[in-house]
Formats: C-alpha cells, structure tokens, sequence
C-alpha cells in the first residue's frame, strides 16, 4: 500500500472527527487520553518493528513465504495507522485540543495538533524499518557490483529519513495543508462578514477554488520539495522530447529525479502542460539504457495522453461525494444516529477506494504499458496503426523488469495500485507476439471514463439537489 494512500486516509479521519457533527458525539479528556496516545505511539512502532524483523529473516534466507509475510505485516501496520489515530481522537483527544487547549480558533493549529500523532508513529516506524531497508539494498548492491554494472551503497540513516519526510509526508501535507490553511483563514476572516444565508455557500465554494488553485499549482512545490534537476540536453533529452511530440504530450519541463541512486521509478505531475513534469530518478538514467529509458517515458506520457490523472481526480470527487449521499439514504431508511451514518459513509469510502480505484488503477497502468509498447515499435508507425510490435514489446518488457530488479521487487508480487509485473510483462509480449493491438485496453479504459463521466454527474446532481 502506498504511503501516501495511508496518510491521506489518516487526514480524512482526522478532518472527519475533528469537526461537527462527530466532535460532540465523542468522549471529553479524561485520565485515560494520555495512555490511550501513548499506546497508539507504542503499538504503531512495536508493529513496524516486528514487519521489519521478518524482512530481514525473508532477506538472510531469500525465504519468499517471509517475504509476504513480511508485506502482510507492513500493510498490516499501515492500516492500523489510520484507524488507531480515531480511536486516539475519540478518546478525547480531538475535544481537548478544540475545547480544552482552543486550538480550533487558530488557523490550521488544530489539524496540525490533531494529525501529529499519526506523523510522530509514521516517523519512528520509518527508524525502525531502516535496517530492514538497508539490508534489501545492500543485496541489490552486491548483486549489481557482481554483474559489473556500477551501483551505489545504501542510504545513510540520514538519507532515508530526508526521503521518506520528502517524498512521502511533505509530498501530501504541503499541498493539503496550504488548502486547509485557505479554508481556516477564510472562516475566520469571510465566514463572520456574511450573511446566514450565504455563508455556508460562499464558504464551500471559495474553498474548492483554493484546493483547486493548490492543485494546479502543487507540481511547482513538489518539484522543489523532492530535488530535481532539468533533465541536460542531449541525445536523450532530444529522443525523450520526440516521444512527447509523437504521443501529443507537452510538459513544463523534463527533470532528473534526484534520489541518491536509491530509487528506480518515474512519474508525472500536473494537469495543465505549463504546470506539468515529468520526473525520471537518477536511479533509471544510470541503469537502464537509451531505448529503456525511452519506455519508461511513453509509459508515462501516455498517463498525461489519456488523461489518467484528471479522471483520478474524478473518481475521488465522485467516489466522496456518492458515499455520503448513500450513508444518508441508509440512515433514512433505518434510522440511525448521526454519528453512525458518518461512520458508516467512512467505512464506504474506504472500501470503494480499496476495490474500486484499485482496479481502476491497474486498467490506467495496463493502457500504459501497452501504449509504451506500441510507441517503442518503430517512430514512423502513424497513431492509426495501432498494432504492437514484438520489437516494441521487448523493449517495455526488458524496462520493466530491469525496473523491478533495481527495486528488489519479485515480479510475482502483487502491488495493489500497478498489478504483478511478471503479469504485465507477460500481456505486452503476447500482444507482441500475436500482433495484437490497443485497441482492447483503450476500449475498456473508455467504458471506465464514461463511467466515470456519470458517477461525477450523479455526485454532482447529489450536491445541487441534496
């Protein structure tokens, strides 16, 4: 499971109980708030702890069973993340800092209070799994040294921490926080200026214009928060531009994801081509060559092609906005305490997110991969000639398990986000190998967008006529 995944569910469930109407329904401070804190700390590391010595047993041994043990453990932990910081807030956490300490008048302190459980157990669990870390990264490093291929040794304890409160909770919290900064000043400030009658509207509106105005300009922020670099120019910054111009994708610019050497992967950010990057980690660029590269970047340029981000982006909208909607025909139909029908579309959102977008994602990533496989089939091929070459196949398959080599990942591990590898590998060679084409992936990604395109009316219907 993604970190990021956990820590903007720890931020829902945080704003969740944080606010009306569950913060009434919650227990006042007690004796036992502290305990209950502390021993949320305790579990979460004690938890992190144990993932981390069965690694390093799955490690000594090359034993597969404890390595999925070991991932069972991890996302065993991740998990508990989230749900052990409500039950810290039920406690009577959440009413002691808006109540008690009166946070909730100063903008933003209250959420920063509220969430800093959950980053002081995310950035203990992240020192206690750093010898596990070490340990799969000096493997990788022998093994490449052994081939005679150049690598570098493991992050530093110092390194791994800087990555991780980088890449992984300043990616989430900068962005997420300048937007409840916004929403906080603007009801402190706008909110007591209007009108009964206009205030909710005005405020709800003025509020998705700051997330989305964050939003489009996140990719500027990210790109300084995570150390990169303008990709020089070159022959591979010339072939890399040429693969843009034939996928019709533009970006701000193409930059050198700089990680140390210790992370094989790429990315894109941003929806609107002046605010939008295209990362490649140093990592790719020293180990895989020209035409590997190449695949890496269709595979992600396809991800800007087909819009994969923006209807990401409506999948969250609709997914929040149906489960809500559902929770309260529900409690309409059985009545039920408020509190339970917050609960209740909580508990619906999770699973829409762990099933639906789960799936959704894999469709996104196969689209991408056969994409990334039909690009590398040759340059003067015409976007009407949609068949995929066993030339193209071999060069997205090879990229993608030299990926998965320099990560350490077995290619038959299951990744809830991307799908198994040796599975994607093995859809690109046999569309290769048969002289198949897009055209069964673009088909079933375009029933995706239209339902898509209808669960955001319907949500949308839902919030004008609630």
């Amino acid at each position: 499971m993604s970190a990021h995944v956990v820590i903007l569910v720890g931020l829902a469930v945080c704003l969740s109980l944080l606010r009306a109407p569950l913060l009434g329904k919650q227990s006042p401070p007690s004796i036992w708030t502290l305990p209950v804190l502390l021993g949320y700390v305790g579990v979460a590391v004690a938890m992190a702890q144990s993932a981390c010595r069965t690694g390093l047993r799955a490690a000594a041994g090359q034993d597969r069973r404890q390595f999925r043990r070991h991932q069972r453990l991890t996302v065993l932990g991740q998990w508990f993340l989230p749900a052990g910081l409500g039950g810290v807030l039920a406690s009577g956490y959440s009413r002691w800092i808006v109540e008690s300490a009166g946070l909730g008048r100063i903008p933003l302190a209250d959420e920063l209070a509220a969430f800093a459980p959950f980053v002081l157990s995310l950035v203990l669990g992240w020192l206690a799994t750093y010898p596990c870390f070490r340990q799969f990264r000096l493997q990788i490093f022998q093994r490449e040294l052994l081939a005679g291929r150049p690598a570098r040794p493991p992050w530093t304890l110092r390194e791994y921490m800087d990555y991780n409160v980088r890449h992984q909770l300043l990616f989430v919290l900068a962005p997420v926080g300048l937007i409840l900064l916004a929403v906080d000043l603007m009801e402190l400030l706008l909110a007591p200026r209007l009108s009964q009658s206009l205030r909710e509207p005005l405020i709800s509106l003025a509020s998705v214009a700051a997330a989305g105005g964050v939003f489009l300009l996140a990719p500027l922020m990210i790109a300084r928060i995570w150390r990169t670099r303008r990709l020089e120019d070159g022959p591979l910054r010339e072939g890399l531009e040429r693969m843009g111009r034939r996928l019709r994708v533009g970006a701000r610019d193409i930059l050198v994801w700089r990680t140390g050497g210790m992370i094989a992967n790429a990315a894109v950010m941003g929806l609107l081509r002046p605010l939008r990057y295209v990362l490649i980690s140093d990592m790719l660029l020293e180990h895989l060559d020209r035409r590997q590269v190449e695949a890496v970047f269709a595979h992600e340029a396809t991800h800007i092609a087909q819009h994969h981000i923006l209807y990401s982006l409506m999948f969250a909208f609709s997914s929040a906005v149906l489960t809500v909607a559902a929770a309260a025909v529900v409690g309409q139909l059985w009545p039920l305490p408020e509190h339970a029908v917050e609960g209740l579309a909580l508990g619906l959102l999770a699973v829409t997110w762990a099933f639906g977008y789960g799936w959704i994602s894999r469709r996104f990533e196969r689209q991408s991969d056969v994409w990334s496989a039909w690009a590398m089939g040759g340059d003067s091929r015409v976007p009407q000639d949609r068949l995929i070459t066993v030339e193209g196949a071999a060069s997205f398959a090879n990229a993608l398990q030299r990926i998965a080599q320099l990560s350490g990942l077995p290619l038959v591990q299951r990744n809830w986000r991307h799908g198994c590898v040796a599975a994607r590998i093995q859809h690109v060679l046999m569309l290769g190998a048969a002289g198949g084409s897009r055209s069964r992936i673009d088909r079933v990604v375009r029933r995706i967008k239209i339902g898509l395109w209808a669960a955001a009316a319907l949500a949308a219907a839902a919030l004008v006529f609630p």
